[in-house]
């Protein structure tokens, strides 16, 4: 879910998370507007329900609106979330930098991402200095028929992951094609449920090792590195889908 201005009329129903979560994004904003490196419109704060494990973290203690707005203090906080709250409402606010794995099954947890829009059009995102290990990437897109490829570029010829829902024949396919070359392909065929003009949400994970696709909450894809993820050049859609949008941890 992407804040917007919208989201102070959405505190009634969720006063604590939301209505702090909205603190960090117009501070985080105000504190960066004017800047080359952060530019007041493209700074987003997204929030999500599940247990993250993360790297490069450290931890103060403070109530939610104080972890909020220290956490655009914190060098490279990236993520941000609250445990530990006593019943004088004192928490422990853990900051940290990367992310490697998301647990969505857990319901009672929260967390909250700095992200950008990656700046591009709905085909062709640029990914200016590739991937970096413990980076998420969240992508709304609608899927179509016949098929739908959503492909990491290293080069304008290299593919270096890509993955295609293929209506026609059921299967979701993720492969490589490096120095004219296909890769092993990996098919998953099993709970194709997709609909041909679905909005689904794909949240990658990118490792030191591999890929992690999570499809609407659910790991879909686990995919190795063939190529180092720093080579990563271009987020490309096809053109069967109508629409994409793609936010990347803020640099």
């Amino acid at each position: 879910m992407r804040l917007s201005l919208v989201s102070r009329l959405q505190c009634v129903k969720h006063k604590v998370h939301l209505c702090v979560v909205f603190v960090i994004a117009c501070f985080t904003a105000c504190h960066c507007a004017g800047t080359a490196s952060c530019p007041l419109v493209t700074t987003t704060l997204t929030h999500h329900t599940g247990f993250p494990t993360t790297e490069m973290c450290s931890t103060v203690s403070g109530n939610a609106a104080t972890c909020s707005i220290l956490c655009s203090k914190v060098p490279d906080c990236k993520i941000v979330y609250v445990t530990g709250c006593d019943a004088s409402g004192v928490c422990t606010c853990i900051y940290c930098n990367k992310m490697t794995n998301i647990d969505f099954t857990v319901g009672t947890s929260q967390f909250y991402l700095h992200m950008k829009d990656v700046p591009g059009t709905t085909r062709d995102v640029p990914l200016p200095g590739g991937l970096i290990a413990g980076q998420p990437l969240l992508i709304n897109v609608r899927i179509a028929s016949p098929d739908t490829s959503l492909t990491f570029k290293s080069s304008n010829s290299d593919q270096a992951f890509f993955t295609k829902f293929k209506f026609n024949i059921r299967t979701v396919s993720s492969n490589s094609h490096l120095d004219n070359r296909w890769g092993q392909v990996d098919n998953t065929t099993p709970h194709f449920n997709f609909t041909s003009g679905q909005d689904i949400t794909v949240f990658c994970v990118v490792t030191s090792v591999e890929y992690k696709l999570y499809v609407d909450g659910v790991l879909f894809k686990i995919f190795p590195h063939r190529v180092p993820p720093t080579n990563i050049k271009t987020f490309q859609l096809s053109a069967s889908s109508s629409r994409a949008t793609i936010l990347s941890f803020r640099r």
